[in-house]
């Protein structure tokens, strides 16, 4: 499945995306570890990512899963950020989104581009009526781009994550699609 924004190509990930993936795990390792469950060094092999997309192709297919590559409009093949909807349960229509974003493409609106498209997306198709988002209480970028996004902080998750060994609290975000049409 491909969605296009103003500057990325949403995509699926394909088998034939295996390598791009990985590099761009493998690129933004260190980047990514405070923002992503512990992962083992398994996580980084290209059998581990084949394995992953097939994991990812089925729960698309099964409606619980929605996983986007953000390819790069101005150079083709290069993975610049993304962003899933996991959790989804169609008994009340909800999700928890999340997103990641290059080290290299920080600051430049990629996050919000392509969360916003994901969650346009879910919207039009009737797929989903309410989005979580959980952030970090130190991640203050992600925290504004959420209220850019037209969340609204719902509390503090408590010990909602273990990163890195530790437990750590997020503030829990939502957004409710009825609320939300004229973003």
């Amino acid at each position: 499945m491909f969605i296009e924004t103003a500057r990325t190509l949403l995509q699926s990930p394909l088998p034939e995306d295996a390598g791009a993936i990985l590099e761009y795990h493998l690129r933004n390792r260190l980047h990514f570890k405070n923002a992503m469950l512990s992962v083992d060094d398994d996580f980084f092999t290209h059998d581990y990512q084949m394995q992953r997309i097939a994991m990812q192709e089925r729960s698309a297919l099964e409606g619980k899963y929605f996983h986007f590559y953000a390819y790069s409009l101005h150079k083709p093949g290069i993975i610049i950020a993304d962003v899933s909807a996991a959790n989804i349960l169609k008994e009340n229509r909800s999700c928890q989104i999340s997103y990641k974003v290059d080290k290299d493409y920080l600051r430049q609106g990629y996050g919000a581009e392509i969360t916003a498209k994901l969650i346009d997306f879910l919207i039009k198709t009737g797929k989903i009526h309410r989005f979580e988002l959980f952030v970090t209480k130190d991640n203050i970028p992600s925290a504004k781009l959420a209220e850019k996004l037209g969340f609204e902080r719902e509390g503090i998750a408590r010990s909602y994550m273990e990163i890195n060994g530790v437990w750590r609290d997020h503030i829990q975000y939502s957004l409710i699609a009825e609320n939300n049409e004229s973003r």
